[in-house]
């Protein structure tokens, strides 16, 4: 009997899931593929996600490839390459996280999923859902538990937008983007103190709160 080869390896779908950066890896080199017929460089997904060093990218990467969602070619930049699969595609929104006790929790489980109002038109990995669990907060924003919050992936915000922001603490606090007059750009502020609208604690932009109890 003869070994299976590299190719019949890549076609079978792979049983291991995915973490969240590693979906976020591959959904920016999906972008790229997309938009300009080729993967990027390191470099440009280590700028996309935040990551400043290669061997943090390199690290994805190769889970990416173990888990047969790419294919690298060695010494070469632009050497990342998409593998066809044929399984049956994620649907609804991603559980990213949880609040609890005023915290954001990342998900144990980063394939869990939810389905959400068909009049809602938001699909792909730039939307995702934050699953209130407590009423830790219901005092400070109005949340409750059994809350979802419907967030979008940004590094920055535009006037008007509520932000999530996530301190070093993790712990969870809403920002809102305005003009700052005095300095002639936009930041993020809350009632007792301000953000630059780049700063590294921008979870995403809030989109709406969906509330399926009274």
């Amino acid at each position: 009997m003869s070994n299976p080869t590299k190719s019949h390896l890549a076609d079978a779908p792979s049983k291991l899931p995915l973490t969240a950066r590693q979906r976020e890896a591959l959904e920016f080199i999906r972008r790229c593929v997309r938009k300009r017929g080729y993967g990027p460089t390191v470099r440009e997904i280590g700028d996309q996600m935040g990551i400043n060093s290669p061997n943090g990218v390199v690290g994805h990467l190769v889970a990416l490839e173990r888990k047969g969602f790419i294919h690298r070619e060695a010494n070469l930049s632009r050497s990342i390459m998409l593998v066809e699969r044929t399984e049956k595609p994620l649907t609804g929104l991603r559980v990213a996280a949880s609040i609890v006790e005023g915290r954001l929790v990342e998900n144990s489980n980063p394939e869990e999923r939810m389905e959400i109002h068909e009049k809602i038109q938001l699909s792909g990995e730039d939307f995702f859902l934050v699953r209130v669990e407590d009423d830790s907060l219901s005092k400070e924003y109005f949340f409750r538990k059994g809350d979802l919050l419907v967030v979008r992936r940004a590094r920055n915000a535009a006037e008007g937008e509520t932000v999530i922001i996530r301190d070093f603490q993790d712990e969870f606090l809403l920002a809102h983007c305005r003009l700052d007059e005095g300095t002639g750009k936009n930041r993020l502020f809350t009632p007792t103190r301000w953000f630059e609208n780049s700063c590294s604690g921008i979870y995403g932009v809030l989109v709406s709160v969906m509330r399926f109890h009274f």
